[in-house]
């Protein structure tokens, strides 16, 4: 499994950075500007007992606002005590702040040397960042971006807690189940499909891994809240018969990649696609050369619309309903 993290799914950012190994030199830019609400609005809800000796714990629901044309997840949180909004981004390893907005804040951005020659990152000091109920602290990486929003949220922020997306109510539920091993966690839908899911061994990243069968084939993949629509490698689809020459596929635009290349982008049907025992009716990806982060796909924004997803780190499980609708859609035209 290639670790770097995938980019280029959206014009915000680059293809196959790794900002953790780029020492996050990087950062994509702007759509358009956010408008949400300022003040974190978590919710407790009580816990229940899916099975003997099963604690569900804690669980905080965060109200989500869907921003920009692509309709990105994002949710309040509080920097230094005051209220701000970032984005959430599934598919990223570490949390990134904005320049921009922090110093809007009050919050001091500095220059920092690096092991790489000639090359400076920007670093702020953050006595807490709080989102989701959870508490951060310390030394974060800045980027530009023309984005309104304060940061974006990676998976390191959540420290191995349950991440239940439900976009299409425009909510995350964050909890920490005890003794829940081999319950079934979905209280919503007794019919929800399950995949189990790896991460990093060395725990330092906590993207869940798992695997996409299509055409017969495994392919690894990522769930990614920050990508507007759902990816595949150019070179892998080709080894699994899904070509950009054939009748049905068609041109999807293009995407700005790594170091500004411009690379095509396609969409094409596919026709055997499950994952975990979900058999994906009608299943739509689009197509372009990942080769810097390697044989792998994202389910993005576009499958997310419409499906009920719960990455249960506790178990290393992810769990899908589909809600109804289209399985990989378009956002709703916004007035």
């Amino acid at each position: 499994m290639n670790n770097a993290l995938v980019c280029g799914l959206s014009s915000r950012r680059p293809i196959g950075t790794d900002y953790q190994s780029m020492n996050n030199a990087s950062r994509f830019s702007g759509f358009s500007s956010l408008v949400l609400s300022a003040a974190m609005a978590s919710t407790t809800l009580p816990g229940s007992a899916h099975a003997q000796a099963c604690d569900m714990g804690t669980t905080t629901l965060v109200p989500l606002s869907l921003v920009g044309s692509h309709q990105y997840p994002a949710l309040p949180v509080t920097i230094d005590g005051q209220n701000a909004n970032m984005l959430l981004e599934t598919e990223s390893r570490v949390t990134l702040l904005h320049r921009a907005p922090l110093e809007k804040l009050g919050v001091k951005v500095r220059r920092s040397e690096t092991t790489y020659a000639g090359v400076d990152i920007m670093v702020a000091l953050l006595s807490q960042l709080n989102a989701a109920g959870i508490d951060a602290k310390g030394y974060f990486s800045v980027v530009d971006s023309d984005d309104d929003a304060a940061g974006s949220l990676g998976m390191s922020h959540f420290l191995r807690k349950d991440l239940d997306l439900w976009l299409a109510n425009k909510e995350m539920r964050v909890s920490r189940p005890s003794g829940c091993r081999k319950a079934f966690l979905a209280s919503w839908d007794p019919q929800a499909h399950t995949v189990d899911f790896k991460l990093d061994p060395s725990l330092k990243d906590l993207r869940p891994w798992f695997k996409v069968r299509i055409n017969g084939t495994d392919v690894s993949a990522t769930i990614a809240t920050g990508s507007p629509y759902s990816y595949l490698d150019l070179h892998t689809a080709a080894r699994l018969g899904i070509r950009t020459d054939a009748p049905d596929v068609a041109p999807s635009g293009e995407i700005i990649s790594w170091r500004d290349t411009r690379m095509k982008v396609w969409r094409a049907p596919v026709s055997d696609l499950s994952i975990g025992n979900y058999k994906v009716p009608q299943a739509s990806l689009r197509v372009f050369d990942m080769s810097l982060s390697g044989e792998m796909m994202v389910l993005g924004l576009d499958f997310l619309r419409n499906h009920r997803v719960l990455i249960s780190m506790s178990q290393r499980r992810i769990y899908i309903s589909h809600l109804g609708g289209a399985t990989f859609s378009e956002p709703a035209v916004q007035e």
